[in-house]
């Protein structure tokens, strides 16, 4: 199941008769605002807020930006800002999640275009 909505769900867990699944879930959701900085995507320029799993990994992030922004993850350069103080740390590995970079509600991705 891979749905690319307000709230992102991607992937089929299992089910739970109690219902502490959902409220699992819920908790696992953070709201990040995804900041499109490459003028060569086909998307819009403006932030985009999404409520994204801390289990999502870097490359399934990237995909999701094709489909939002149409650039393609090779030519992705993502970085993330979890304090608006911060600087914002380059996510270079693909295999991490979202929780790896101390992702929280109200972090930042920043989109821009890698060399190619």
């Amino acid at each position: 199941m891979e749905k690319f909505g307000q709230d992102i769900v991607l992937g089929g867990g299992g089910s739970s008769s109690s219902g502490m699944a959902s409220n699992n879930l819920a908790a696992e959701l953070v709201s990040i605002t995804i900041n499109n900085l490459s003028f060569s995507s086909n998307g819009s320029l403006e932030p985009v807020t999404r409520r994204l799993p801390k289990s999502l990994t870097v490359a399934k992030l990237q995909l999701m930006i094709k489909q939002m922004f149409g650039l393609d993850p090779r030519l992705q350069q993502l970085s993330i800002r979890v304090y608006k103080d911060a600087m914002p740390a380059l996510m270079d590995d693909p295999q991490c999640s979202l929780h790896y970079f101390g992702a929280i509600d109200g972090a930042e991705i920043f989109i821009n275009e890698a060399k190619a």
